[in-house]
């Protein structure tokens, strides 16, 4: 993948809980530079925690 932005970039999953709430999870790029690790990082995180769906996946801008 070329001009991937690593150091300035995040992927942000919102996942829906049983009961219908919303969360948000934060990845950094540094650990997952393509979507498809941070799909199997959300994915893990999902059986993990007993969320229901995920809703989306994107990448933003970090900012502090």
């Amino acid at each position: 993948m070329r001009n991937l932005k690593l150091c300035e970039w995040q992927w942000i999953a919102s996942l829906q809980y049983h009961d219908g709430s919303d969360s948000l999870l934060h990845i950094s790029t540094s650990d997952a530079p393509d979507i498809l690790t941070a799909l199997a990082i959300v994915q893990r995180h999902v059986i993990h925690d007993r969320y229901t769906e995920i809703i989306s996946l994107t990448q933003s801008p970090f900012k502090n």
